[in-house]
């Protein structure tokens, strides 16, 4: 039995987004027999995308943990969307995803790639925190 969670900016959607660029009802998740997801576009006028890329309307993609899904700004996964329809008491019934006795903790790793492609700007992040952190105690140690 196939389940589905609407998306959009109306009240009666399964996951509500308080975004102006998001129509009423723009996209539905599906929870396929076999397990996987897809997302689809419901012929929305600024677009459904999954990892950078529009879904044609009324188009469908298949979609896993790791896609990021852009609707308006509003930038979501799949783990988002299905605990945001969890906290308004919509459930798809997969107990694998995430795990109930400790969902709002449950944070996959990224990808392997996502490390390849980024690890330069994790880098630079932690680098420029330090010299924050630097300079702060500079200017307190030459202020006081």
């Amino acid at each position: 039995m196939m389940q589905e969670i609407t998306i959009g900016r109306k009240q009666d959607n399964d996951v509500v987004l308080n975004d102006p660029l998001v129509g009423r009802c723009v996209a539905k998740v599906i929870r396929h027999d076999d397990g996987h997801y897809s997302i689809v576009d419901l012929m929305s006028t600024n677009g459904v995308y999954v990892n950078g890329k529009r879904i044609p309307e009324g188009g469908e993609v298949i979609i896993n943990n790791y896609d990021v899904i852009l609707i308006g700004k509003t930038s979501l996964d799949l783990e988002k969307i299905i605990l945001m329809a969890r906290l308004r008491g919509i459930s798809i019934d997969d107990p694998t995803f995430p795990p109930p006795n400790n969902a709002m903790c449950y944070c996959p790793a990224p990808p392997e790639s996502w490390w390849k492609h980024n690890w330069r700007k994790c880098l630079l992040v932690i680098i420029v925190s330090i010299i924050g952190f630097v300079i702060g105690i500079l200017i307190t140690r030459l202020l006081l």
